[in-house]
């Protein structure tokens, strides 16, 4: 695409578009904005949990390192890297070997690697990815859908007999296995695009069925549980992980303040499973005037054979 190869033409960093990615229709894309905030945007919440965020992620990555082989090529992966506002993107690029981050679309991660010094943009690659590998068959299934279905109603109908079919298990997209692996602030939103397409695509603004929001919920329960399986597997030996996500939100209304959960029930299952866990303090992002967010992070160390 034009676009990207322009992206390219601004970087000393590698640039690599994954299938996953490249198959998504633009068209859906276009209907979700899912990078996450600029520095021009941050209010002092956003600049506090910014920080703290970094200094977490800074904490973790030391201590991957110190565990690390010495005699081995260490690297490090960022996962959902965005503008990289809560991201410590130059430590990390200047601690490891190598640095890869990773995004669904990567506009934002180019303009803020371009401003790194020119030997520290030759230690990054940049992969735009679907981190669920899923994305891209979901969006085409619903525009398939819709061209099939001659009202919204039938559309969503058939939209909710296929939810349950979608198996997410082992189709993310092999990255490698790193010293470091990040992931700040991804899982809650795993589902963005194929919610938001599906917004767009229900042009009548026909009511969701219960049914229908059971098997939304249902898919992204699986895509959370199986993106904490992805992390552990795309961790070298003796690596480690920082986890970090919004939990819930919160909504300040005219009749009180609304709850809720990102991340879904049963997740924690799969953190309990596979991992050593080392939870942090949470803490509460104001992210504007009626919304805030509760974010909780971990240290995950995951558990390997002997």
């Amino acid at each position: 695409m034009p676009e990207r190869a322009e992206r390219q033409t601004r970087l000393l960093s590698r640039y690599v578009v994954d299938l996953s990615a490249a198959k998504i229709p633009s068209e859906a894309l276009r209907a979700s904005s899912t990078s996450k905030l600029t520095s021009s945007e941050l209010n002092p919440s956003t600049q506090e949990y910014f920080l703290r965020s970094q200094r977490e992620i800074l904490q973790t990555a030391k201590r991957a390192k110190e565990r690390a082989d010495p005699q081995q090529k260490q690297t490090a992966i960022v996962f959902g890297a965005g503008p990289g506002g809560d991201i410590p993107l130059k430590a990390l690029a200047t601690m490891f070997d190598a640095l890869t981050l990773v995004d669904i679309r990567a506009d934002k991660t180019v303009k803020t690697i371009a401003l790194l010094p020119p030997n520290l943009q030759q230690k990054i690659t940049i992969v735009e990815a679907d981190v669920t590998g899923v994305v891209a068959s979901t969006l085409n299934s619903m525009q398939w859908n819709k061209r099939q279905t001659s009202t919204d109603a039938s559309f969503i109908n058939k939209m909710t007999q296929e939810l349950p079919t979608i198996e997410v298990k082992n189709k993310a997209p092999d990255l490698g296995k790193h010293t470091f692996v990040c992931s700040s602030l991804v899982a809650s939103q795993l589902y963005d695009l194929p919610y938001a397409y599906m917004q767009k695509l229900n042009e009548t603004k026909h009511h969701y069925p219960f049914t229908y929001r059971t098997n939304v919920s249902t898919t992204v329960r699986e895509l959370q549980r199986e993106h904490l399986r992805y992390l552990a597997r795309s961790t070298a030996e003796s690596g480690l992980i920082h986890f970090a996500d919004t939990y819930a939100a919160h909504e300040q209304t005219p009749t009180g303040e609304k709850n809720f959960p990102m991340i879904e029930p049963g997740v924690n299952s799969v953190l309990n499973t596979i991992f050593n866990r080392e939870e942090r303090p949470s803490s509460n992002w104001q992210y504007s005037d009626t919304r805030r967010y509760t974010i909780r992070s971990f240290v995950l160390d995951p558990h390997r054979s002997k």
